[in-house]
């Protein structure tokens, strides 16, 4: 089983971290929830503040 000490983040806040646009773009086209914070208690659009190596096109895809 998993946990959240294993794992403290949902798959968008990885994809988010990891730059990976098409993983971002996927999640958020079947719903994936924006505003959940991970177990340290950040949103994905506090993590593209946090990770300067985030692609402008990361947060383009997230505002929409």
């Amino acid at each position: 089983m998993l946990s959240a000490n294993e794992y403290p983040e949902t798959v968008l806040h990885f994809c988010v971290m990891k730059n990976r646009l098409e993983c971002v773009q996927y999640l958020i086209a079947h719903s994936a929830n924006k505003h959940l914070e991970d177990s340290f208690g950040y949103t994905v659009f506090d993590r593209v503040k946090t990770h300067k190596h985030t692609s402008k096109e990361i947060g383009e895809a997230l505002k929409k």
